[in-house]
């Protein structure tokens, strides 16, 4: 089954703010994400990547240690942080 446009997007926004520590845009990725709504309509899956990234601390960047995806959009990745 192939990915639904709309995870990828979100996906590849997601995984470009991580790696570039770009805590202010994951703060805010209701308004600067794309389709937001669709990609996590309840918060409680997108919460403990913030939380991670608070522990991280200040500056830090993310790395992709594992990703893939199940039935056609949902994104199952998962970060380090360096701190």
């Amino acid at each position: 089954m192939p990915t639904d446009k709309w995870a990828v997007q979100f996906d590849d926004w997601l995984t470009s703010a991580v790696e570039k520590g770009d805590a202010v845009s994951l703060i805010d990725y209701k308004t600067l994400a794309p389709f937001p709504e669709r990609a996590h309509p309840y918060p409680d899956h997108y919460m403990p990547l913030l939380a991670a990234l608070g522990a991280a601390g200040e500056g830090a960047k993310g790395t992709v240690i594992h990703h893939s995806w199940y039935w056609g959009n949902l994104g199952m990745a998962a970060y380090e942080f360096d701190g």
